[in-house]
């Protein structure tokens, strides 16, 4: 409260005493304005605080983070899988090559071939599993207690199932071929060994990937789910935190107005009284007079 805005209203409040009028809280309110305060029902934004400060929505985020967790528990994450992918890629890669140049291509063309080879192979066996995973799912009970009809069977999937075990032979037989086999001194046990261990290194990698793939959309889900209600949970709770700081600073600045307004208020009542008793006094003093000369004008005439 500075000098200009004291003088202001002890001028006020001289003149209100003048008209015999007391407006002290109408001269606080244009001295001030009006007392800051927290009313979400009169102000929008205040409104939009008090929803910041609801803390229901902040416990009913953290139950759902604490079944998102529970849902995690025992998954592997999605990185570790996207490395195991990555891994079983590389390894089929390799073996992919190994086959180029049992098929006598050039060095210069054995690794792009060898990639399109594996890849072909992952993508190939991908498919064959989730043929198979149809063929082997059984139709839904019937709610009359007859036995459940048999699963249906589609040419395309025998197909297909067909041509990845030709794909799958025909690798395993270049593998062996590539890595001897075909000597007539390698006795037949010996011989069935190598073709299994070879089939096996041709599947394996492909395999391994395909259950990676499998496992890893449920993975990625639930730790994505979590990751996004830990990032709503912690952007709710700073625009708690920035709501409370904004009350905060809104109850300090009412808290200033009534400190202020107590001053001002102290300092009209105070010049109102002075002014009104200073009128008072100085309209009683022309009553004394023209009293006293009322009383002595008679002895006058006596004498």
């Amino acid at each position: 409260m500075n000098i200009l805005t004291q003088q202001l209203l002890t001028r006020h409040a001289r003149g209100d005493a003048s008209v015999d009028l007391d407006a002290v809280e109408d001269r606080i309110v244009a001295t001030l304005g009006l007392r800051p305060r927290f009313d979400p029902l009169a102000h929008h934004q205040h409104s939009r605080l008090a929803a910041d400060l609801d803390k229901v929505r902040v416990d009913e985020l953290r139950d759902d983070i604490a079944r998102a967790e529970d849902a995690t528990h025992g998954r592997v994450t999605p990185l570790l899988l996207t490395i195991g992918l990555v891994f079983a890629f590389i390894v089929e890669a390799i073996g992919a090559v190994l086959i180029t140049k049992a098929l006598g291509l050039p060095p210069n063309e054995r690794f792009p071939l060898g990639l399109g080879l594996a890849g072909a192979l992952l993508v190939a066996t991908m498919a064959t599993a989730r043929r198979a995973a149809r063929l082997g799912a059984s139709a839904p009970l019937p709610n009359d207690g007859s036995p459940p009809p048999a699963a249906p069977r589609s040419i395309g999937a025998l197909i297909v199932l067909a041509s990845y075990a030709l794909f799958v032979g025909a690798i395993a037989v270049i593998r062996l071929l590539g890595a001897g086999g075909a000597d007539d001194d390698v006795p037949q046990v010996q011989l069935v060994a190598e073709a299994v261990v070879m089939l096996a290194t041709a599947l394996g990698p492909a395999w391994i990937a395909e259950a990676i793939v499998r496992h890893r959309a449920p993975a990625a889900y639930v730790h994505g789910r979590l990751r996004a209600l830990r990032r709503r949970a912690k952007e709710l709770e700073a625009r708690r935190k920035r709501a409370e700081t904004t009350i905060g600073r809104i109850d300090r600045a009412g808290e200033r107005w009534d400190r202020q307004a107590a001053r001002l208020r102290a300092l009209y009542r105070a010049t109102h009284a002075h002014a009104t008793a200073t009128r008072a006094s100085a309209s009683s003093a022309p009553e004394s007079t023209s009293r006293i000369q009322a009383t002595t004008a008679p002895g006058r005439s006596t004498t």
